[in-house]
């Protein structure tokens, strides 16, 4: 290990550290185990390797505009320590970006001897007014884009890697003051602010809130989010939910995306790039972990992947769901499925994207192929009595119809759609929702009722 050396904290607890010089393929002892790496991952193979570390490593990095600031700072970071070669691999891109939180309770720190570098976000905690939260929400925007007149760049710019395609940042709130900051050191972001004003995906900012919004009315844990304008654009506000509050202050929960804990590459989301794990490689590793017993895992496992499929939220690959830790054991942590984020009906959405689930749920390839077969496939692939899921799948298809017309109903009291430039593209985009999640429930529902008279008159006869 070097003097210098980049360490990855779980929970504000260092974890391992890392040399940063050792890259991809380094000897196993570029990496120093803590005692906090425990609790690393609830894991389908635990990243015990420098090449599983590397993947696991890239769930960190800042896909959102932010990566190439993370190079250009790594460059004059490893200078300044004696590396003389390029930044390439997760680790370096990380020591170009330390000091800051990353997702799922993690953060990323260095280690120097004989010298300092210090982050180059002097006034963070700063309370931000709306007009500054709008500066830091424009120049996000054109990290990703590069297009359009350049904004200027605001002071309080924040160094905090979001994953993602779409422009992110993460903002503090005050539990007593409800002041907006930019995180840092002790203040642990509370909220994701996503831009989600763009041409091509007319009213997609409403559309997320209300099919968040309509998962939780089902019963679904999803993230809290609404709609806000700032610097004149729409953004989704989303309660982190890897946060608590305790004692006044705001904790930090481990949170692992799927792919995270897999220790797949981000490159591996998809099912045609990988096949496994698929989903009873997920219920195998959420049944391994939870404290709650495997029905009760069955049940929020069948709920959540049934929901999702008739809101027909197919962007839902192994990057898109995952796991939240609740305590630690000796045998490893214990975790549950996290609370749905990023969830968004796909109905009315302009792009072919939209069209396929990005992991077949049953063998179901679209929405409007999700039926009764699709429910039993699912049951038999992870060994859930088909019974019981059929039952679960009926609730939140009753449910489910219901449940958007509240959220709906949430949306016009919140003024949310006032957010889009074209009041009528959001209001087309939620009556198509309206429509398709009824369609899909009541033939799932008709599917499900006709199979069990079907199943009763067998067993009368």
């Amino acid at each position: 290990m070097s003097d210098a050396a980049l360490v990855v904290n779980l929970g504000g607890v260092p974890a391992l550290r890392l040399d940063p010089a050792g890259g991809r393929y380094a000897a196993p002892d570029a990496i120093e185990w803590l005692d906090a790496a425990n609790s690393l991952s609830c894991g389908w193979r635990p990243p015990v390797t420098v090449y599983d570390l590397t993947n696991w490593l890239e769930h960190l990095l800042p896909e959102n505009g932010r990566l190439l600031h993370a190079k250009r700072r790594a460059d004059v970071a490893l200078h300044k320590c004696g590396f003389k070669r390029e930044a390439s691999g997760p680790a370096d891109i990380l020591w170009g970006n330390f000091d800051i939180e990353c997702p799922g309770a993690t953060s990323v720190t260095a280690e120097l001897a004989g010298s300092e570098l210090t982050s180059d976000n002097p006034v963070r905690g700063t309370a931000l007014t709306p007009d500054a939260i709008g500066a830091l929400v424009r120049w996000a925007a054109y990290q990703v884009a590069n297009d359009g007149p350049r904004p200027v760049q605001p002071d309080f710019l924040s160094t905090t890697s979001l994953s993602g395609m779409r422009p992110k940042i993460g903002l503090h709130c005050d539990p007593v003051t409800e002041a907006w900051r930019v995180a840092h050191g002790g203040q642990l972001s509370t909220h994701i602010v996503k831009l989600e004003d763009t041409p091509d995906l007319p009213g997609e900012a409403v559309a997320e809130s209300v099919s968040l919004r309509a998962l939780g009315h089902a019963g679904i844990p999803a993230a809290d989010t609404v709609v806000r304008v700032w610097g004149g654009r729409s953004c989704i506000l989303s309660c982190r939910t890897d946060r608590a509050i305790e004692n006044g202050a705001v904790v930090a929960r481990h949170q692992e995306e799927w792919g995270h804990a897999a220790c797949l590459g981000t490159h591996e989301k998809f099912a045609h790039q990988r096949k496994e794990p698929g989903w009873a490689g997920f219920h195998a590793m959420l049944v391994s972990s939870s404290a709650s017993g495997r029905e009760a895992s069955n049940a929020a496992f069948i709920r959540t992947l049934v929901g999702c499929a008739l809101m027909a939220h197919t962007d839902l690959h192994r990057q898109n769901i995952g796991f939240l830790h609740t305590s630690m054991t000796a045998t490893g942590p214990v975790c549950e499925i996290a609370p749905m984020y990023d969830v968004s009906c796909a109905d009315g959405r302009p792009d072919d994207y939209a069209s396929t689930f990005a992991i077949p749920i049953g063998g179901a390839t679209t929405p409007m192929r999700f039926n009764a077969t699709a429910v039993d496939n699912l049951a038999d692939g992870c060994g859930i009595d088909r019974e019981q899921a059929s039952v679960l799948a009926m609730d939140i298809a009753s449910r489910l119809p219901d449940a958007v017309e509240q959220a709906k109903r949430d949306s016009a009291h919140l003024d949310e759609r006032r957010s889009s430039a074209d009041v009528a593209d959001v209001n087309r985009r939620l009556e198509e929702m309206a429509k398709g999640v009824e369609s899909r429930s009541l033939r799932l529902r008709h599917e499900l009722h006709s199979r069990r008279e079907r199943r009763s008159t067998r067993l009368t006869r």
